[in-house]
């Protein structure tokens, strides 16, 4: 029997202004609502830098390139989620086109979550192991991978920091409640 081919598509629709650039033979694109064109240029270079870096730490740690063949961002309006990734694309809630003057922690943040979604092209649409019965190994390892990803290849070495005085105390209280398990 012949192999099955496999396609997937991910569609966003309406009105979006779009940046783009490229960066070792990967399409890069950034998209948002028409409103947002003024804070998409204002964002875009810091956007692009923190992508570029988190692609080329992947590139080394796992050993494999991009798996796809482009690699999208697109700002959606009301979208309930802090993001979700899809092959080629990751779709973002808007609210993180920063429309006006944010911390720098808001934008560390903002790059772990970046960081975070691209780890998920490898780990979790390039490979999924059989044995998972739930999403809590994908997502952990995927927030594991963002905030190394941040502390090692961008601007924001401090990051580890801001992950124990956030990120560890909730995750104390994740692991005792009775939903938590060993691998």
């Amino acid at each position: 029997t012949p192999p099955i081919a496999t396609y997937l598509v991910t569609m966003a629709a309406g009105p979006f202004v779009a940046r783009h650039a490229e960066h070792d033979g990967v399409p890069l694109g950034l998209y948002v609502r028409a409103s947002l064109a003024e804070a998409l240029d204002r964002e875009a270079d810091e956007l692009f830098e923190v992508t570029t870096a988190a692609l080329d730490h992947y590139h080394r740690l796992f050993g494999i390139r991009y798996p796809f063949g482009k690699y999208d961002q697109v700002f959606a309006p009301e979208f309930s989620w802090g993001a979700m990734e899809f092959p080629g694309c990751v779709l973002i809630r808007d609210e993180l086109m920063f429309r006006s003057a944010v911390t720098d922690a808001e934008r560390e943040r903002r790059a772990v979550l970046i960081a975070h979604e691209m780890a998920h092209m490898w780990f979790g649409n390039l490979v999924t192991m059989r044995w998972w019965d739930d999403l809590w190994l994908n997502e952990s390892f995927a927030d594991y991978l963002g905030w190394r990803v941040v502390a090692e290849a961008t601007r924001w070495r401090g990051a580890w920091t801001t992950y124990s005085v956030v990120r560890k105390t909730w995750a104390y209280a994740a692991d005792q409640r009775p939903s938590s398990h060993p691998v």
